[in-house]
């Protein structure tokens, strides 16, 4: 009889050369354990006897505890024995609908309840592009082994890993009533060919800073998206694609809702005097960021970025500030954020930390504590304000003091043979260069 797991035990699990499982007892749950590492909780059981086994994914290792992960699991198993039997329906003719077909229903069905459904289609139809107009039977793991191989040595692993992902599940739709248009998942043996390593680069408050002036020097909406990114720590989609009819100046208050949220749940930012000073600056209009051309919402972030790291490198070389990280992305303003909010001189906890990037907490966390602990927020987002804005004074005062013209002595010079350097002094010029261009109008 397999043992109950225990805490210990899922986290000294090793992997092997293939995905493995270990069981929780004689329950449904087990600890899926892909060869790369990778950990999570799932359910698989049949809902009735000799129905088809159900598989679902309840969460990552480490994102959900294992007490949390046995109730998710028995919720997933009630609910699928409670759900009334779908009715047959008749099999579609294998070989005859397209790889296209099986896509558009797809994206009809399942990525329709997914909150980066829109995403992951527009990925397969760029991705599986020369598979589309063929019958979908045709279509094999071969081919996919093949996709993916290419991505990765064209240097697009994490983007392989993706649709290694994207075509098991879309797979698994298309082999399942009512689709049936294979008799079984053609990439259930795909593999992930890439290991993902997380992200380091963080930047300093200084370098954030530079990233603040050169917005300003792009002007309006960047300015607008790149210091509400800097103060609000949000992602880039939160900022630039949010009407202001979210924002609540006189409640201090901005509700960005589930839809827009990667969690799929509202967010609510507390606005800091500095945060509720930019959103008044903002271009007039429905949007916050809106497109200078198209009054749309921001787009084409290559351009964008290729600016703001010309713009922020020159800005840091005048000011003495070290060289920004080569490639850093919009993406990266957040977790440097996040980072400097933990540290000194702001000093916040690491919940509160969590709670400003609107990270997801456990389900027993969310059902017990429904706090949203906006003072607490408030305060620490006044505080790393007040942080930023200094540094930002700082440099601004010290760019532009180096970018000061220095005095022409050679200017000075008349006046200096006639022995008048009041009128030099005064411009600005050292006693040390008077005497040195004194000795050249001597010389001459």
């Amino acid at each position: 009889m397999p043992k109950a797991l225990t805490p210990a035990a899922v986290r000294n699990a090793k992997s092997a050369d293939k995905r493995t499982w270990v069981r929780d007892g004689e329950t449904a749950l087990y600890v899926q354990i892909e060869p790369y590492g990778t950990k999570a909780y799932v359910v698989r059981f049949r809902p009735a006897p000799g129905a088809a086994q159900i598989s679902r994914t309840i969460g990552k290792v480490d994102d959900i505890d294992l007490d949390a992960a046995r109730l998710r699991a028995a919720d997933i198993i009630r609910a699928a024995k409670a759900a009334p039997e779908a009715p047959a329906a008749q099999p579609k003719r294998i070989g005859g609908i397209t790889f296209g077909e099986c896509l558009d229903a797809y994206a009809a069905g399942p990525c329709a309840e997914i909150k980066s459904g829109a995403l992951r289609i527009a990925a397969m139809k760029k991705h599986c592009a020369a598979w589309l107009a063929l019958p979908v039977a045709s279509v094999t793991i071969d081919d996919a082994e093949t996709l993916v191989d290419r991505l990765k040595k064209e240097g697009k692993g994490t983007t392989a890993n993706r649709v290694v992902a994207y075509l098991k599940h879309f797979g698994s739709f298309i082999a399942k009533r009512p689709m049936r248009a294979v008799p079984a998942n053609p990439f259930s043996e795909l593999d992930r060919v890439h290991r993902e390593v997380e992200r380091e680069v963080t930047l300093s408050i200084p370098q954030l800073a530079c990233v603040w002036l050169a917005s300003e020097r792009l002007g309006r909406p960047y300015s607008t998206l790149y210091r509400a990114l800097i103060l609000a720590g949000l992602r880039l989609r939160e900022v630039a694609e949010a009407p202001k009819a979210e924002i609540d100046t006189t409640a201090r208050l901005w509700t960005i809702p589930a839809e827009r949220m990667k969690a799929g749940r509202a967010h609510h930012v507390p606005l800091s005097s500095a945060l509720q000073a930019v959103i008044a600056d903002a271009l007039p209009g429905e949007l916050l960021c809106p497109s200078p051309k198209t009054g749309r919402a921001l787009s084409g972030w290559s351009k964008i970025g290729d600016s703001m790291h010309k713009e922020a490198a020159a800005i840091a070389e005048a000011a003495g500030v070290d060289a920004l990280p080569e490639g850093w992305t919009n993406h990266d303003i957040r977790r440097s954020v996040a980072t400097a909010l933990g540290e000194a001189p702001v000093y916040a906890d690491r919940d509160t930390v969590e709670d400003v990037l609107a990270h997801s907490r456990t389900k027993l966390e969310r059902t017990y504590n429904k706090s949203r602990a906006l003072e607490k927020r408030l305060a620490v987002l006044e505080a790393w304000a007040g942080v930023i804005t200094t540094e930002v004074e700082r440099l601004r005062h010290s760019a532009e003091a180096s970018a000061k013209p220095k005095p022409d002595v050679a200017a000075f010079a008349a006046d200096l043979s006639l022995n008048n350097s009041e009128a030099a002094r005064r411009a600005g010029v050292t006693e040390a260069a008077i005497r040195k261009a004194r000795k050249r109008i001597a010389a001459a």
